[in-house]
């Protein structure tokens, strides 16, 4: 078993800090529209499926 130090983050740690930072950048009109055009270029569907 690895013997990591307590200040290890864990997966619900890193995942919850990537929301914080994807919310962030979505907030950038300019980024949106970089994703978007990059969604549709290479014809990506925007929503997820069941």
């Amino acid at each position: 078993m690895l013997d990591l130090p307590n200040t290890t983050p864990t997966a619900r740690e890193i995942f919850a800090c990537l929301d914080a930072e994807w919310a962030e950048l979505c907030e950038d009109a300019s980024v949106r529209a970089a994703v978007a055009d990059w969604l549709m270029t290479d014809h990506l569907p925007t929503t997820s499926r069941p």
